[in-house]
């Protein structure tokens, strides 16, 4: 091959492992991604070194389809976004916030994972780890 197809090839694996990055986090030999429960994670990566918990609220939405039935009905508290969909806004919902920072050493980007009522939402790289003295 070419030196010009092996420097795509190379630069679209470096694209995919990026991507792969954002959405999932190795621990190990084990394998953490958005949609975990809070202690599987803690089960393959171990205890986070900072943990930081709080509440948000955030605005409800329930969604029906069928809306032009219920419109026909005269449902004053439905709104219209779609033909077939009807969106009842139902006040607010609290949900319990968690968020971890896992530091991996001087080799590695430290993660921080956000968890939402237990459940793993987001992880983000947020700079190189450095080291502990544990």
């Amino acid at each position: 091959m070419g030196a010009h197809i092996m420097t795509r090839i190379f630069i679209g694996l470096l694209l995919i492992c990026a991507a792969e990055s954002a959405l999932a986090l190795r621990c190990g030999h084990k394998l953490v991604t958005e949609g975990d429960y809070i202690e599987e994670v803690r089960f393959r990566c171990g205890d986070p070194l900072v943990t930081d918990t709080y509440t948000i609220f955030r605005e409800q939405h329930i969604l029906y389809t069928g809306h032009n039935r219920l419109i026909e009905n005269r449902h004053s508290h439905f709104v219209n976004q779609a033909d077939s969909v009807a969106i009842i806004q139902g006040g607010h919902i609290e949900i319990f916030v968690e968020e971890w920072v896992y530091n991996f050493g001087p080799h590695r980007l430290m993660r921080r994972l956000h968890f939402e009522n237990g459940i793993l939402r987001d992880i983000e790289s947020i700079g190189r780890g450095y080291l502990t003295n544990k």
